[in-house]
């Protein structure tokens, strides 16, 4: 038998309505419970913080550039022993990116950056619904190295698959 959820500790933001198949397992305070929640954490709680980074990043170890705003910040900052005492850090580990090629940095940084943009959001390509085509009034735009900015296996992907394209790895 597995033990009981632990009650919240924080708000949460619920944009939509819990189907009523789940209610059952809905884990919440009762509706009559009187109860002082945490406010919710928000992504940019997580991340708002975080220096930039460029693709040929190394630094494994740095410091934070700005104070913790949040208390989700001071929390995730705080050093951890073995003896699981908290202290400040102000230490940023593992910060690092994932280093890519240099034809697809040059298809990142030409992703426009706005919210939910992707290769569809490039020039050459028409949108109709889910389906994505060539625009042929466009001429095919190249990278530096002479490469297509948009694979061809980009354009054939089916259900969130590509049925030519196989991994080089």
């Amino acid at each position: 038998k597995l033990p009981a959820y632990p009650l919240p500790t924080h708000e949460v933001v619920s944009r939509a309505v819990i189907p009523t198949e789940f209610e059952e397992i809905t884990v919440a305070y009762a509706a009559n419970e009187n109860c002082q929640l945490a406010n919710a954490v928000y992504l940019k709680d997580a991340i708002k913080d975080l220096p930039p980074v460029n693709n040929d990043e190394s630094q494994d170890e740095r410091n934070y550039e700005t104070t913790p705003r949040t208390d989700f910040q001071k929390y995730i900052r705080l050093k951890r022993n073995a003896n699981s005492q908290k202290a400040p850090s102000g230490k940023l580990y593992d910060h690092l990116p994932y280093k890519l090629n240099k034809d697809d940095y040059e298809r990142v940084c030409r992703i426009p950056k706005k919210k939910g943009a992707n290769f569809r959001d490039l020039p050459g390509v028409i949108v109709k619904g889910r389906k994505v085509e060539w625009d042929p009034a466009v001429e095919r735009v190249l990278l530096t190295s002479g490469k297509p900015l948009i694979p061809d296996y980009a354009m054939s992907f089916v259900r969130g698959t590509s049925t030519n394209f196989s991994c080089p790895c």
